[in-house]
């Protein structure tokens, strides 16, 4: 197992530092403050570059899924039938993403020790405002893995949770994963 501090910028990222610092209360008021403006927050380089490229090479060949979809941003677009002009089947959105279910992704990868680190957990929980915050117990969808090649599209929909949170590469040329295709 690697130290969250080889993964995780800590230095630009305190996240590791005492809650009452003055260092974390400034990430955790520069996060508030974009979450209120802009409904989201970027942390770019939160995460490594060395840490993004072995993360990408340990999930490099994982079996895959290819979500070939057309979805209202309420969910599967064939659910919805005999609906007439019900909201849910009014706007549809192409989806075509590849997908690794998290029972995929071994316990000792590096994204698997971000994704359970109790220390990324209470800093999230902290900015989100959130009293508590609990890890999905579903073994397939805990953690995904989801490529979008070059051309392909995540549909837009609505989450069931409170927050989404998105480790994303700038790019994952090198990564290709076996895919069997689910239309």
């Amino acid at each position: 197992m690697a130290c969250l501090s080889d993964i995780v910028d800590t230095e630009r990222y305190p996240i590791h530092a005492d809650p009452s610092s003055p260092e974390y209360t400034q990430l955790v008021a520069h996060c508030k403050a974009r979450l209120k403006a802009v409904g989201s927050v970027d942390l770019e380089g939160f995460i490594r570059k060395a840490a993004i490229e072995a993360m990408l090479n340990e999930l490099a060949g994982l079996p895959s899924y290819n979500r070939l979809q057309i979805l209202s941003p309420y969910g599967q677009a064939d659910s919805f039938r005999g609906l007439g002009e019900h909201p849910a089947t009014r706007r549809k959105f192409a989806q075509d993403t590849h997908v690794v279910a998290g029972d995929q992704i071994r316990t000792e990868t590096l994204l698997r020790q971000v994704y359970e680190s109790a220390l990324v957990t209470q800093f999230l929980q902290t900015v989100l405002e959130q009293p508590e915050m609990w890890k999905l117990a579903d073994e397939f969808q805990d953690l995904n893995l989801m490529l979008m090649h070059d051309g392909c599209s995540r549909a837009w929909h609505y989450d069931g949770t409170e927050a989404v949170i998105t480790l994303m590469p700038v790019s994952y040329t090198h990564l290709t994963l076996p895919t069997k295709r689910i239309v």
